[in-house]
């Protein structure tokens, strides 16, 4: 390891981490040693940080935070999503890495760089944190994060880096790609925010985590550029304004592209993303529907009779969903 960093797990155990959990059938509270936790949320299996999940048990909220509280630093750690959900969980494969934690609670208040497979990277102030400035947030997943899905590999271990000066800014890396980011942290109150635990979160499904570290961070440079996301010279890189944005002009990169073919009765789904499929018959009656996690191809002509019928495809973003435009779907006869 660089000699810069330092490693926050030995391996062996918890030391020098807390959690905060809410478990089915045991109390929502504060461990100091995460070993004492009855639902035993976090355990070490072959050097690793894990949580299992159950289909038939409800899930498990909380995080593992370090007991340390830190302000301007890089954070590192490889994480990996394992199949199973629990009971009543909508979206699988979900998690965050959570930083400038300062008070307990089911999301607690700091700030989450999510993990979540469709959309890595987006940011959300949590107990009443904000920004001057973010990107992407969790009100336009579609619009920019889950762009940065491409560079993540399902099943497997990713990386996710949080970088953080302070109250200032923070900058969030997927597998060395920058995604999101923030400008000007406070609390509710409006007090800046500077420093904070590191948290690793589970929500109910799967998950793994290694190799959690830290170094301290100097001064920070900025990029400069366009940081208007309606601008049509948007610089995504960009984490300070350089006074150079153009009038709004093509906006197409703040809507998602269709991501489906649909031609000859077969739908194609050629991008990644989560998507619901709802198809009705001209009476709008909804006969058929399906979701999608993952590109794929489905044939109507194999599960619908002969006829005219609407196709309807949106995005499964929580807080914004795309509504994409209904198509046409004519099912001939052999």
């Amino acid at each position: 390891m660089d000699s810069n960093w330092v490693a926050l797990f030995n391996g062996k155990d918890l030391a020098n981490w807390h959690s905060y959990i809410a478990a089915p059938g045991y109390p929502e509270r504060r461990y100091e040693n995460p070993a004492d936790d009855p639902a035993k949320s976090y355990r070490i299996v072959n050097g690793e940080i894990v949580y299992t999940a159950s289909s038939t048990v409800n899930q498990t909220m909380g995080y593992l935070a370090t007991d340390s509280l830190y302000s301007r630093y890089q954070f590192r750690v490889e994480y990996k999503f394992g199949p199973t959900c629990a009971k009543g969980v909508s979206y699988c494969k979900n998690s965050g890495l959570l930083y400038h934690m300062v008070k307990d609670g089911i999301f607690g208040t700091g700030i989450e760089c999510n993990l979540y497979w469709d959309w890595p990277t987006a940011t959300a102030g949590l107990g009443g944190v904000k920004f001057t400035k973010e990107r992407p947030n969790f009100g336009n997943f579609q619009s920019e994060a889950d762009k940065m899905n491409q560079y993540t590999t399902d099943g497997e271990w990713n990386i996710m880096e949080v970088r953080v000066w302070g109250d200032s800014g923070a900058e969030h890396y997927v597998n060395g790609h920058l995604g999101g980011w923030v400008v000007g942290i406070k609390l509710a109150d409006g007090t800046p925010l500077t420093k904070g635990a590191v948290a690793l979160q589970i929500e109910g499904n799967d998950v793994s985590f290694r190799n959690p570290k830290i170094r301290d961070l100097g001064k920070r440079v900025d990029t400069l550029g366009c940081t208007d996301m309606k601008s049509a010279n948007f610089n995504p890189k960009a984490t300070k304004d350089d006074g150079t944005c153009a009038p709004a002009g093509n906006l197409a990169h703040a809507r998602p592209a269709e991501p489906f073919n649909l031609q000859a009765g077969r739908l194609i789904l050629k991008a990644k993303g989560a998507y619901f499929v709802e198809v009705s018959d001209t009476r709008g009656k909804l006969v058929f529907s399906r979701f999608f996690n993952q590109p794929g191809s489905l044939d109507f002509r194999k599960v619908l009779s002969h006829g005219g019928y609407f196709v309807k495809i949106r995005s499964a973003s929580v807080l914004k969903p795309h509504h994409f435009p209904t198509q046409k779907l004519v099912v001939a006869q052999d």
